[in-house]
């Protein structure tokens, strides 16, 4: 790779690495969600409410599955990661060798899982009557695009792991103005409704998936080139992916279980309230392009110097990376509240739709950077191996939670402010739990120069 391509995370200034690497994965981050609003905006302005509300009672299904491969993914980027940081050319081959592989099985059970459980779970999730069958449409096709997006996630991680966060960037944004115009085209154009978006989402994910996969392969020289003849699972690297993927992937697919109860709470107020929670929480993920790219830099950064057993810096990693991840969020969060309606408007005008998101924007996107802290410790951890707690701590903290209060406090007063404040309560309770569990995962931390721990020796 070529070396303006190529950050260094285990010397020199901690600050101006973190921003560099993290700038561009925040851009790569801020434009996938930007175009894939695009398919809310535009057949929210186009296709109208109903079809607005089609799209948007499959969010939380679309993401049990994704999300599973999302987690899998960062045992992937852990372990590529900590190889490049000890410079061990014969493991980090091993490790991308691996990967590849595994995110094509990954993708391809998704794939099938996610078009057997498609029509169960919409009616689980109560989709009002009047729009389920526009919403199994598009969640099917969506579903047949998920080979793709583990193609591109793996992929993307393995560049990411050694310090290149610009090519994926360059990569999506490919893509991403591909969907866009393909949006227009089979929307507008075709009248395509829910059937066109979804199409445009697919056909974008295939084409970043290959730029991305090709990119790999084409890296001559360089340690984590792809040598498809080569791929196989080997199985050292695979278990330790598999250690830190399956609990982080776990974690993802079941968080979609309370919100699946949500998503359900949500639709029992009919198509006007899930058309504006749609356009709210919509609006809401531009916030986690901010802070999924902080968590993604924490753990690539304590992963490179664990693996290059720079100890000293991990904890300085740690707190710069918060401190950042917290002040973005909260800046985007007020951004948000201040210009709700002009944001919501852009994808629904009918006033009573409008008056639902806001309300979302207001109880839950402005509190956002309440998560900033969970997240940060959780990535602490599981950059340097360890994710089953994490994984562990989240479920408590945040599924059973959110589960309970759902049984509890919402059932009792039945209102949708309610629903909303499950959300902030439960980033604070993980965020107390997480960060005693790296209080008692920093301890273990080595001096300089010991031998390196057995979990990634």
């Amino acid at each position: 790779m070529p070396a303006k391509n190529r950050i260094e995370m285990r010397t020199g200034p901690i600050v101006p690495a973190v921003m560099r690497f993290a700038l561009p994965l925040v851009l790569s981050s801020f434009l996938q969600f930007f175009f894939n609003a695009a398919d809310t905006v535009v057949v929210g302005r186009f296709a109208g409410s109903r079809a607005l509300a089609a799209v948007g009672a499959t969010g939380t299904a679309v993401m049990l599955v994704s999300t599973m491969i999302m987690g899998l993914s960062t045992g992937a980027s852990v372990v590529v990661s900590q190889a490049y940081g000890a410079n061990d050319k014969k493991w980090l081959h091993r490790a991308v060798h691996t990967a590849v592989p595994l995110a094509l099985l990954s993708g391809g059970i998704a794939t099938v899982v996610g078009l057997l459980i498609s029509r169960p779970l919409l009616v689980l999730i109560s989709t009002p009557p009047d729009v389920i069958e526009q919403s199994l449409l598009y969640i099917r096709i969506i579903y047949c695009g998920q080979l793709a997006m583990a193609v591109y996630n793996y992929a993307a991680a393995i560049l990411r792991a050694v310090g290149d966060s610009k090519r994926p960037l360059i990569f999506l944004v490919i893509s991403g103005v591909m969907n866009v115009v393909l949006n227009l085209i089979f929307v507008i154009g075709f009248h395509l409704d829910v059937v066109g978006v979804a199409a445009a989402t697919l056909l974008s994910q295939v084409v970043s998936a290959f730029l991305t996969l090709r990119c790999l392969i084409r890296e001559e020289g360089a340690g984590y080139q792809v040598h498809l003849k080569e791929m196989r699972f080997y199985r050292n690297e695979l278990i330790r992916m598999l250690r830190i993927g399956i609990p982080s992937g776990l974690q993802s697919a079941m968080f979609a279980i309370p919100n699946l109860m949500i998503q359900s709470a949500v639709n029992s107020f009919g198509t006007v309230t899930v058309a504006g929670n749609t356009a709210g929480a919509n609006i809401e993920t531009f916030q986690y392009a901010f802070m999924g790219s902080f968590m993604t830099t924490t753990m690539t950064f304590i992963g490179q110097n664990y693996g290059a057993r720079q100890y000293a810096r991990i904890r300085k990693i740690l707190w710069t990376t918060m401190l950042l991840n917290f002040a973005f969020a909260l800046g985007v969060g007020t951004l948000m509240r201040i210009f709700s309606p002009q944001l919501l408007s852009l994808y629904n005008t009918d006033p009573a739709v409008i008056v639902a998101g806001k309300l979302r924007i207001v109880l839950v996107a402005s509190l956002l950077c309440l998560e900033s802290f969970m997240d940060s410790f959780s990535a602490a951890s599981r950059g340097m191996g360890r994710s089953l707690a994490p994984m562990l701590i989240a479920l408590i903290g945040t599924c059973l939670f959110r589960i309970v209060w759902m049984q509890t406090a919402f059932r009792m007063v039945g209102t949708i402010e309610v629903v909303y404040y499950a959300y902030p309560l439960s980033w604070i309770l993980t965020s107390i739990m997480q960060f005693f569990l790296w209080r008692h995962v920093s301890g273990s931390i080595p001096k300089e120069n010991e031998p390196l721990p057995e979990a990634i020796s």
